[in-house]
């Protein structure tokens, strides 16, 4: 008989506790998992603005042939040709749209940027400079050119780690060039020539971009631009002494340029693995 009341009252104890133990568990704050931000990479399209610093590196040459007197059926030449550099130099502003594709730390992109250049110089003394104050001053063969354009598309090969991206880039450049030759002797002779040009070559170099904030990133670069060879020739009418100056050089740039990019695939704030 006690024992069966023993086991009656234990019943009832764990009956009564039970609905206790539920409501406890019930009240109990529940721990809300930890948020962990998305990760996102350097994949998708981007756009953005730059500004910088331009300095060419231009060697030319020049030569002069004069006729002197007239033997049929060519005439008699005199030609002298003389080598000198003209360094165009000035700042620079533009624009790039490009696509990244990254899979692990590695990005490949494609690039495209258009820029407008105020780049210029002028080699005052050609094949000859004279000055004489109040007697003669003369220039035979002074170069001036001037960079007012330029355009790349390039592929981009990145390292990316911990919110920077390392690169290498190159690929096609295109630039628009106005080279001027003139020929000048003081109450006697004031010649000169212009000639534009569009010339297609290439580009080389290489960057570092990082995240900021958001979708925005900055960037800073270095390109080297060789856009070949250019030639353009003053002709000098025969009541000054008949002849041609033509100049060649070869358009060669140095490049730094920062700017800043607009991911659009990047959104909230997010961290990068890589």
């Amino acid at each position: 008989m006690l024992r069966k009341l023993l086991s009656v009252v234990g019943a009832s104890f764990l009956l009564a506790a039970a609905p206790l133990g539920v409501a406890a568990a019930a009240d109990m704050p529940l721990k809300a998992p930890a948020w962990t931000a998305p990760s996102s990479d350097w994949s998708g399209f981007y756009l953005g603005l730059n500004g910088g610093y331009a300095v060419g590196n231009d060697p030319f040459n020049q030569t002069v042939a004069t006729t002197v007197a007239t033997i049929p059926p060519t005439g008699l030449i005199e030609s002298s040709s003389i080598n000198s550099r003209v360094t165009p130099q000035g700042g620079l502003f533009g624009g790039q749209l490009g696509y990244n594709y990254q899979t692990g730390h590695m990005v490949f992109g494609l690039e495209g940027d258009i820029q407008w250049a105020d780049q210029k110089d002028t080699a005052g003394c050609g094949l000859i400079c004279v000055s004489e104050p109040g007697v003669i001053t003369a220039t035979e063969g002074s170069a001036e050119q001037k960079i007012d354009w330029f355009a790349t598309a390039r592929g981009r090969l990145g390292w990316a780690n911990n919110g920077w991206l390392l690169y290498i880039t190159g690929g096609g450049a295109w630039g628009g060039i106005n080279a001027t030759t003139a020929v000048s002797e003081t109450g006697i002779i004031s010649l000169s020539n212009t000639t534009s040009f569009t010339k297609g070559g290439w580009v080389f170099g290489g960057g570092a971009e990082v995240r900021i904030v958001g979708p925005w990133t900055a960037k800073f670069e270095y390109l080297y631009m060789d856009l070949g060879g250019i030639s353009d020739t003053l002709v000098v009418p025969a009541t000054l002494g008949a002849g041609t100056l033509t100049t060649k050089s070869w358009i060669h740039d140095n490049i730094v340029r920062a700017g800043f990019n607009y991911n659009f695939n990047w959104g909230g704030p997010q961290t990068s693995r890589y």
